[in-house]
């Protein structure tokens, strides 16, 4: 925009008492020079440099005299008039004050399911893996707070990702953050800020205390550690020594033919025995991060 200058007209300083409180005003003129839409000149008016926003205290000395208020009006083509209004009487909260709201609710996600509700392993009588998916309803925390800036791009390395430590109780590795959302707010003093809301799904069914001994984990069942993917190790080929060098060859049946099915692998690489307790490979589904800059605690 281009102001040409700002002016406070000390002849419009007047105050007022009343039961609710004490009012006081100041005016101010906005001169522009014409370059700029005459739709926009009011907000511009108000958004010129040197007039006081909502919310901004009377004086350093009074600063229970809060802006209440500001409204321009045309006095001429290009010049308009600036009131402010303070009071002590009203209640005063700039948006970028408010309290972050919390809430919570159920996220539907389907997950594969290779453990019971007793931590067995679902498999057939021959040791094969039953493949198994079903939809949990896994708790959702929503965090809305408004915000001054909002960087989509830098945002970017925290969506889809898991908490790198522990996150309001959980265990690192339980906690996952969808991509922030955000909504761009003009507030009523013309102030510019964003609106975010964080979601974040916590998966309690994610741990168990057959594979991983780590103190943070308890008894329950589900697919995998965390936000992590579980697969039992199997597959047609293993590893094999031949001539004091290792090799992956096909693993062959009783007629020494190749397998067409996957066999249980014993996490080495080579075919597991016969009873043996299956072996579980575990894979990180979203990068972990740490999540302390966010303030989100």
């Amino acid at each position: 925009m281009a102001v040409v200058n700002v002016k406070e007209s000390w002849s419009t300083l007047q105050g007022t008492t009343h039961l609710d409180g004490t009012d006081h005003q100041r005016g101010f003129t906005v001169l522009f020079d014409g370059t700029d839409a005459p739709e926009l000149l009011p907000i511009l008016a108000r958004q010129a440099t040197g007039i006081p926003r909502k919310y901004a205290a009377l004086h350093a000395s009074y600063p229970f005299y809060r802006c209440t208020n500001v409204m321009a009006r045309a006095i001429g083509l290009i010049l308009f008039e600036v009131t402010c209004t303070y009071t002590t009487g009203e209640e005063t909260e700039d948006p970028l004050d408010a309290p972050m709201r919390v809430s919570w609710g159920r996220r539907s996600v389907r997950l594969r399911v290779d453990k019971d509700a007793n931590n067995q392993a679902i498999i057939n009588s021959a040791g094969e893996p039953i493949r198994i998916e079903r939809d949990f309803r896994l708790p959702l925390l929503r965090l809305e707070r408004n915000e001054l800036t909002f960087d989509g791009i830098q945002m970017g390395q925290y969506g889809d990702s898991v908490n790198a430590d522990g996150f309001r109780g959980a265990p690192a590795g339980t906690c996952w953050l969808e991509p922030p959302l955000a909504e761009r707010v003009i507030a009523d003093n013309d102030t510019v800020y964003y609106r975010v809301i964080y979601e974040i799904i916590y998966n309690p069914l994610a741990r168990d205390t057959t594979e991983i001994t780590a103190p943070d984990r308890s008894p329950a069942y589900g697919s995998c550690i965390g936000w992590q993917w579980r697969f039992r190790d199997e597959g047609l080929r293993a590893w094999e020594e031949v001539d004091s060098v290792w090799v992956r060859d096909n693993i062959k049946d009783k007629e020494s033919e190749p397998i067409t099915e996957p066999v249980a692998l014993n996490g080495s690489g080579e075919v597991q025995a016969k009873g043996a307790a299956p072996v579980w490979l575990y894979y990180q589904q979203m990068p972990s991060v740490n999540w302390a800059p966010l303030h989100l605690e």
